[in-house]
């Protein structure tokens, strides 16, 4: 993990089992000037949303058709485990993608979603998102790229949480 170069402050991402507050993944970082055009095609079909303290965004289950990105602040994410309520798995902080299941899948949310702190989101119609993809292929070959990175970063945060979890504690 130590030679991984998205590590925040060089410190491990480290699994607890009953986190207070879930571990933060890391933000992709901006790849030249590729995710501010995103930024700038997407904005005329987005709107701004803020969301309070302990406010929640969506619920397990519920119907999407909007995509976020946190703008700044800090989203809970959370699942319902039988026998234990809402577990904490992960939290979302400024420049990551929220919901994706509605861009990618059309299925409900797989997870509920709650502003932590302060939260300001940038909400994006996926309706939106298709027609300009549709329209300029060149968009959505550099949007599917750009969630594909997200993807890639939350994978490699799960990836370090899970090799803290299994270290031998001797190590």
């Amino acid at each position: 993990p130590s030679s991984f170069p998205y590590n925040q402050k060089g410190s491990r991402y480290e699994l607890q089992l009953l986190p207070r507050k879930p571990p933060r993944t890391m933000s992709p970082p901006p790849s030249s000037n590729t995710s501010h055009q995103i930024l700038e095609t997407l904005t005329p079909w987005s709107k701004t949303r803020s969301l309070s303290p302990n406010q929640m965004l969506f619920r397990e289950s519920d119907s999407q058709s909007s995509l976020f990105i946190v703008q700044s602040g800090l989203i809970e994410l959370a699942m319902h485990v039988p026998g234990r309520s809402m577990v904490p798995i992960l939290s979302v902080a400024s420049g990551e993608l929220i919901a994706w299941s509605a861009l990618l899948t059309k299925q409900p949310m797989t997870c509920s979603a709650k502003a932590i702190e302060e939260t300001q989101l940038l909400e994006i119609p996926v309706e939106a998102i298709e027609q300009l993809a549709l329209k300029n292929p060149a968009f959505g070959q550099d949007f599917y790229r750009w969630i594909a990175l997200g993807f890639s970063h939350r994978l490699m945060a799960t990836r370090l949480q899970l090799l803290d979890l299994f270290q031998h504690p001797n190590a």
